[in-house]
């Protein structure tokens, strides 16, 4: 049976293959007119072929699923339903009419059923996640997770989790990431869900070389999930936006423009889309030639115009973004930017690997001549990235705060400056971070 088949083959993390027997046990049981059969299956092909990274594709498949359905449990019925919202959001990168469509999935399902809440949770924890909500993904898969810790129910457990996993690495939530991370890998790994054993990988990359303060390492990490996260789709581009901008970090700027145009090309266009091009434009931003204003124009669509199309990967590129205009002296459109930064913040998106959200809101509050609100975002990025421990942006953040103080010259500023420009260059140099130690020096 092809259903069978295609479970056998996810534990194995076979996603492609699963994936082709998921939509061949789709339609042998639409075929048979096997609605039980027909939502079990149609379920997992439109969720696997999300999670490859063709959000269009899922959702055609949803809606042919949901089509063919009728009579089917309505608890997967509604987790169909959620499916369509989901997947069509992404593909549209557009979220505004996701309450609608969920409202209508939560009507399929039977009111008193834990199991059928627990599952709107779970899609609400994934499509927050996407666009960028991450203490809303984070609430959404705290409550979700206690109703899948059955044994019967470990993928949709393992697939909540992580990604409400990948929501804490964004959110600076580390600390419970650390306290859960071993068991949910030994776990993922036996049940060979790849998307949860991705989610806790790139956590693992990102908090363990952003704690040791080691660029070089990054780097090599990332370029190693080249090989290892083979048969997983492009994720293993992302990371390469990553490893770019640890090249540049260490002073190699068409190195890092390189591969980040290398990884821009092999990507595709989904919620994640904007990562790359952040990293690339931020690459851009400090080479001297016509680079950054040819990538700005190149990828405008990025600039997000509304904060119901902010997915994850536009609020990673808008980020990077309002930084490039730091490096580059453009300060009226930097401070025009700090309403989104704003409430990019207040959505709970606040680090990634290589930049504090909030350190990047000082700067454009900064740039508005707003000292109070610039000063109590710096103060919280530095609070924050010293208790996670992400050294990587604890430099770059106390030298934003120095100039804003500089900038401001009250009384004492000049003092406080001092002392964070002299630990800044302390840790540039501990981390071998020679490209901003050398704009430091000038």
């Amino acid at each position: 049976m092809a259903y069978t088949r295609a479970n056998a083959l996810l534990g194995n993390a076979r996603w492609t293959d699963a994936l082709q027997a998921y939509n061949a046990a789709l339609e042998a049981a639409i075929d048979a007119g096997d609605t039980e059969l027909a939502a079990r299956a149609g379920l997992n092909a439109s969720w696997y072929t999300g999670w490859m990274g063709d959000f269009a594709s899922g959702e055609r498949t949803a809606r042919r699923t949901f089509e063919n359905s009728n009579g089917a449990d309505p608890v997967t019925r509604a987790r169909i339903m959620a499916q369509i919202a989901g997947h069509g959001a992404i593909a549209r990168l557009d979220d505004s009419g996701l309450d609608r469509q969920m409202a209508e999935a939560v009507a399929i399902g039977p009111a008193d059923n834990a199991t059928h809440g627990a599952n709107m949770d779970l899609a609400r924890c994934w499509i927050d996640a996407q666009f960028a909500r991450c203490d809303a993904a984070i609430a959404a898969g705290s409550r979700a997770l206690p109703i899948f810790a059955s044994p019967r129910s470990r993928q949709a457990y393992l697939e909540v989790a992580g990604h409400r996993h990948n929501a804490m690495l964004y959110a600076g939530a580390w600390e419970i990431r650390d306290a859960e991370q071993e068991e949910l890998f030994a776990m993922a790994s036996e049940s060979g869900n790849v998307g949860a054993i991705l989610n806790i990988d790139v956590g693992r990359i990102v908090t363990e070389c952003a704690r040791a303060g080691d660029w070089a390492a990054l780097e090599s990490r990332c370029r190693a999930t080249l090989d290892t996260w083979k048969g997983v789709g492009p994720w293993a581009q992302l990371m390469q936006g990553v490893a770019g901008v640890a090249q540049l970090q260490r002073g190699d700027i068409g190195g890092g423009r390189a591969t980040c145009e290398a990884a821009r090309k092999a990507f595709p266009r989904n919620a994640w889309a904007g990562f790359i091009e952040g990293a690339e434009l931020l690459c851009a931003a400090y080479d001297d030639g016509p680079a950054w204003e040819d990538r700005l124009a190149e990828f405008a669509s990025f600039a997000a115009p509304t904060l119901s199309t902010m997915t994850i990967g536009r609020a990673l590129y808008v980020t990077v973004l309002a930084r490039t205009y730091h490096v580059r002296g453009r300060r009226a459109e930097l401070a025009g930017w700090y309403p989104v930064l704003s409430e990019l913040v207040g959505r709970g998106f606040r680090c990634i690997a290589f930049e504090m959200v909030e350190s990047v809101a000082g700067l454009a509050a900064t740039a508005a001549g707003n000292w109070a609100v610039a000063e109590h975002h710096f103060e919280r990025a530095i609070a924050l990235a010293e208790r996670i421990g992400q050294r990587f942006v604890l430099p770059v953040a106390r030298q934003a705060y120095a100039e804003m103080l500089l900038a401001r010259s009250t009384a004492g500023d000049a003092d406080r400056a001092s002392v964070l420009l002299g630990r800044a260059m302390d840790e540039y140099r501990s981390m071998g971070m020679t490209l901003m130690l050398d704009r430091v020096r000038r």
